[in-house]
């Protein structure tokens, strides 16, 4: 019957707790302990970060997602951009580890920079951990600076967890 009980007590914290892990910001402490690991992370570097009109720039973007109570996988859905500013003509991708909604960047509002950017993202369902790297190569079209972006700027949600990462690009007559 103890058993019983401590095994109802302890899916009943876990089933309370469990919503609101997918939207905390840091681990989550019961009677002082952490006891939550939810995190996501963005790094971004480029080949360069000045170029010439009708010279290539290649970025890569690394998105990260961890979403962990007491150390079991809890499901989740992590989201990710990845961005060139539209300085450069359409870029193309080189390759990606994570889905995509689509392999060819479209122009699209960047909320995160509150502009128009060529982009592409996804998303994926998992449990624990999931990371979604992301390779394009631009070619730069018109004088200006942007940036390069990788982040969870398409997360449909208010309260999700995420991280943006950028990098000033410039492109020179």
């Amino acid at each position: 019957m103890k058993k019983i009980i401590t095994c109802v007590i302890a899916t009943v914290v876990v089933t309370i707790a469990t919503p609101a892990l997918a939207y905390a910001d840091s681990p989550v402490k019961i009677g002082g302990i952490t006891d939550a690991w939810v995190e996501a992370t963005a790094k971004v570097s480029t080949s360069t970060v000045s170029i010439k009109s009708k010279n290539k720039t290649t970025g890569t973007g690394i998105v990260t997602c961890h979403y962990r109570f007491l150390g079991i996988p809890i499901p989740n859905t992590c989201y990710w951009t990845n961005s060139f500013p539209t300085i450069y003509k359409q870029p193309s991708l080189y390759s990606a580890k994570g889905s995509l909604n689509s392999r060819i960047y479209a122009q699209s509002y960047n909320n995160y920079l509150g502009r128009i950017q060529w982009q592409v993202k996804g998303s994926q369902n998992f449990a624990g951990d999931v990371t979604s790297t992301i390779i394009g190569k631009a070619v730069g079209k018109t004088k200006g600076t942007g940036y390069f972006y990788a982040g969870h700027d398409n997360c449909p949600f208010v309260t999700c967890t995420e991280d943006h990462a950028i990098k000033k690009l410039t492109v020179k007559a």
